[in-house]
């Protein structure tokens, strides 16, 4: 028994790290601009309050650590609140780590029906020009919130880059900056192998407004 009294705080330790749980997390957030301008009021409005948020977030990244048989090796959430989702982060004992990004579920919106011919369009270069680099999708569903898993790419944007998060929008427009030679031509090629990918005529589409509004 005395093994057991010595090992019993690292087992306990384990059992809360193993799956996240709402009450025994970290939680800290960052807002991209005004939050009524942002994903988080609609998706609070749709799932009753900020504990269902949570308990919906609790949920999903769940889901993708099961998925990987795997634990949370952090018992702290950070959720990233954009425009049109929230985005967090999940990392695998294995070291591995995935975006996970949650939005609004409205499947018959122009909003729905984009995020279904953006996840579309990542599976088939993935599939016939895997040496683009683009985030590797891993898989969507739903729940109370919709939500895809990607690779997470740990970097900057170019907004981020060259325009530090503000409030005050007219610096900004005012702004001139000066981007690297070396982006540009990344861009460029990024642009020309993304149009030349050899995708078969008959699973490739082109986009017309009409898809998105039912038309």
């Amino acid at each position: 028994m005395r093994w057991l009294r010595l090992c019993l705080p690292f087992i306990l330790q384990w059992t809360a790290y193993a799956m996240l749980s709402v009450d025994n997390t970290i939680w800290t957030g960052t807002v991209a601009s005004k939050q009524e301008d942002t994903a988080l009021p609609g998706i609070i409005s749709d799932l009753g309050g900020i504990r269902e948020l949570k308990a919906e977030v609790v949920f999903i990244l769940n889901k993708a650590l099961s998925s990987r048989n795997s634990t949370s090796t952090r018992n702290a959430v950070h959720l990233e609140v954009g425009r049109y989702a929230i985005v967090s982060k999940v990392c695998f004992d294995d070291g591995l780590c995935w975006a996970v990004k949650m939005y609004e579920n409205r499947p018959d919106s122009i909003f729905g029906r984009a995020i279904d011919f953006g996840t579309s369009a990542a599976d088939l270069l993935q599939r016939y020009c895997p040496r683009i680099p683009i985030n590797t999708a891993r898989g969507c569903g739903v729940h109370k919130l919709r939500y895809c898993f990607t690779d997470w790419v740990q970097g900057e944007t170019l907004f981020d880059k060259y325009f530090p998060i503000t409030t005050e929008w007219s610096p900004m427009e005012k702004s001139t900056i000066t981007i690297p030679q070396k982006t540009v031509s990344s861009l460029a090629e990024f642009v020309y192998n993304l149009t030349t990918c050899p995708i078969p005529a008959k699973e490739s589409k082109t986009l017309l407004s009409s898809d998105l509004i039912g038309g």
